[in-house]
């Protein structure tokens, strides 16, 4: 499991979780409200004292990150009621609401932050919701710490469970969007991803572990508080130095993993025509041999070659020939499937692998990838017309054929085919008649299977000229 895996599966845990520390709180107050405080209520309110705002503010924070994708503008008008409610609070010893279930200075500060977060990752600004989220979750963190340290002049304002619950919204509200700005940056799998989680735990886990232990020390709370303060700013600067150098280690990554998908790219493809070349032409015929043993999936080679190409490159140059080149590929390519292979594997040679097609489809196919090359109209340096034609030969795979020999049963058909006039199709005869001439086979009409070939189901035959261009795409 990755990493972005991993981090994203307490995303909905923390999420119910923060959900239930808000729901117990108002549970507490209305319990209050309705029999005083008795032992149960207590209980409840000792450590988990946040008031009715804060908890409905938490349970509608929580709600806007648990839906934003299902329901984003629930989503967003939740975040708004957050925001609104936090600052509210700021007036509410105006309107006289200051009481229990109002708003604390900081956790209406958090909660504040917190919905800016969100609507900032929404919109678009990773950095800064980043930011704001961590900010938030360093903030609880030491409201946190300060409780357990019973530092009461930071402690105020902020209970145990509403700092618990800020920490699981601000967790779940950076990881929901870590596949963008900085958070996919700290998480990817690549040598940035892992380099800033090691100084992560340096930089953040080791001052943080060295505080604490100053802090737990006999000492008085005046002294507390202001190493607790220290040991914050010395973990956010740390925090934001690490990211500054994990963005910019990402960038010099990115860089590199690009060249490198670039060169694989390179070694794989035609630079003139940016078909395959024949080390990929090896690797597809091995994927439909070993499927072609095992399923028993048929599949036939063509050997496609142009005729006549050093004259055209005599008669125009060789810009004129590349010309050529490019635009006759792309045509035949573009009759082909999704799912079959063509590459360029000489000067005017091209190679097609038709996986799942016996004789009848593929001499079809053979059929009009002549005729397109056929149909096409180019003109030399002086405007003159110029006629390009191609010369196929067809070989059927026969189980347990190796690409060499299947390879040289099709050039064979081809070069037959060159011998016999251009332009036309060629069959090549089985491995067991090998020295047999290639027979010619007239050019396909329409509605009519070619001779001497049986013909196969409907349901077998390969796409019609008029294919739906989303089966094809350029090899």
């Amino acid at each position: 499991m990755s990493v972005f895996r991993r981090a994203r599966v307490l995303i909905r845990p923390l999420l119910v979780f923060a959900a239930a520390l808000a729901g117990l709180a108002l549970l507490a107050q209305m319990a209050t409200a309705l029999s005083g405080e008795d032992m149960v209520v207590r209980a409840l309110t000792s450590w988990n004292a946040m008031g009715a705002w804060t908890a409905l503010a938490i349970l509608a924070m929580a709600g806007a990150i648990a839906f934003r994708r299902e329901a984003p503008n629930v989503a967003r008008g939740l975040a708004a009621g957050t925001l609104l409610l936090c600052l509210f609070s700021n007036f509410a010893e105006v309107y006289d609401l200051s009481g229990a279930g109002a708003i604390g200075g900081g956790a209406a500060a958090l909660l504040g932050i917190t919905a800016a977060g969100f609507f900032a990752l929404e919109a678009g600004a990773y950095l800064f919701g980043t930011i704001a989220y961590l900010t938030v979750f360093g903030g609880a963190l030491m409201y946190l710490l300060s409780h357990s340290i019973a530092t009461s002049r930071l402690a105020e304002g902020v209970s145990i469970g509403a700092a618990l619950a800020i920490m699981c919204l601000a967790y779940a509200g950076l990881i929901c969007r870590s596949d963008r700005g900085v958070m996919r940056v700290l998480l990817n799998e690549h040598a940035s991803g892992r380099q800033a989680r090691a100084q992560m735990l340096l930089g953040v886990v080791a001052p943080f572990l060295l505080g604490t232990f100053y802090l737990l020390s006999d000492q008085g709370s005046q002294v507390r508080a202001e190493l607790l303060l220290l040991v914050a700013t010395i973990v956010g600067v740390n925090i934001g130095l690490i990211i500054l150098m994990a963005v910019s280690l990402e960038r010099v990554d990115h860089a590199r993993r690009k060249a490198e998908r670039e060169l694989v790219n390179r070694a794989m493809r035609d630079g003139l025509t940016g078909l395959f070349n024949r080390e990929m032409l090896g690797r597809r015929f091995a994927q439909y041999f070993t499927q072609g043993m095992r399923e028993q999936v048929p599949f036939t080679a063509l050997m496609v070659d142009l005729d006549h190409f050093k004259q055209i490159n005599d008669l125009g140059g060789h810009s004129l020939g590349d010309r050529v080149l490019r635009r006759t590929a792309r045509a035949m390519r573009a009759q082909l499937r999704l799912e079959d292979t063509m590459a360029r594997v000489g000067g005017e040679e091209f190679s097609v692998i038709l996986p799942g097609a016996g004789l009848v489809e593929a001499l079809e196919v053979a059929e009009r990838l002549r005729a397109c090359v056929a149909g096409l109209r180019f003109e030399d340096q002086y405007g003159a017309a110029l006629q390009v034609t191609v010369s196929i030969g067809v070989a059927e795979w026969e189980r347990g054929e190796e690409l060499r020999s299947l390879y040289a049963r099709a050039d064979g058909a081809l070069y037959a085919a060159k011998n016999g006039g251009r332009d036309r199709v060629l069959l090549a005869p089985p491995t067991a008649q090998m020295r047999c001439t290639a027979q010619a086979l007239p050019p396909l009409s329409a509605g009519r299977a070619p001779t001497a070939v049986p013909t196969l189901p409907a349901r077998h035959r390969l796409a019609p000229r008029n294919a739906s261009p989303l089966t094809r795409r350029p090899s």
